[in-house]
């Protein structure tokens, strides 16, 4: 209940950041950047690429406030990548900024994607990471939710994405610099609850 108290207080935070400087702002996974609709059967122009033996699913929340990606590798395919991806038309150019939390089966070299942006990289041990990011996006070009690679047969990993939200446009840089101290803001809020 908590968690879902902060998600709507920063999502507020975020659209009233945006104030003049935007036209239009996406709250959650919704318009074209919902992916998938409620039986997790692709939409909007969003697909998978997934290498041979792999597999991924997702679903989405019903009130469409988290997206969650599961991958799976063949045990004898090495190494597992899989994309999770949009290209074209359909999205605003804007801001994007979410949670993302990773788990990953097993230790092994991980790489992980999303946004263009690359959160976990290198040697993780199983487990759990989770983060917070803020990236441009321009519409026509790519974007990925999830991209996933591990030198190890058999892998498994899944992605949950929150708190989702697109400022659309360009923002000023008070609105850049609001909307970074409401992210970092988040972080710690998440790290005190955890204790």
């Amino acid at each position: 209940m908590a968690r879902q108290r902060l998600s709507v207080l920063v999502a507020a935070v975020l659209v009233a950041a945006a104030g003049s400087a935007a036209n239009a702002n996406t709250v959650g996974f919704n318009d074209g950047w919902q992916p998938v609709d409620g039986m997790g059967n692709l939409i909007n122009g969003w697909s998978y690429n997934v290498n041979p033996g792999g597999g991924i699913s997702s679903s989405l929340s019903g009130d469409h406030s988290t997206l969650t990606i599961t991958y799976t590798a063949d045990t004898n395919q090495t190494p597992l990548s899989i994309f999770f991806e949009h290209y074209g038309a359909g999205l605003q150019t804007g801001l994007v900024s979410y949670h993302w939390e990773l788990t990953v089966g097993q230790s092994a070299s991980w790489r992980f994607e999303t946004g263009l942006a690359v959160p976990a990289d290198g040697f993780l041990g199983a487990g759990t990471y989770d983060g917070d990011i803020s990236v441009a996006y321009t519409a026509g070009g790519y974007f990925d939710y999830g991209n996933i690679r591990s030198y190890d047969n058999g892998a498994t990993a899944t992605l949950v994405l929150s708190d989702f939200v697109v400022v659309d446009g360009v923002p000023e840089p008070a609105t850049l610099a609001l909307l970074g101290a409401s992210l970092a803001g988040l972080g710690i809020l998440r790290r005190r609850a955890r204790r």
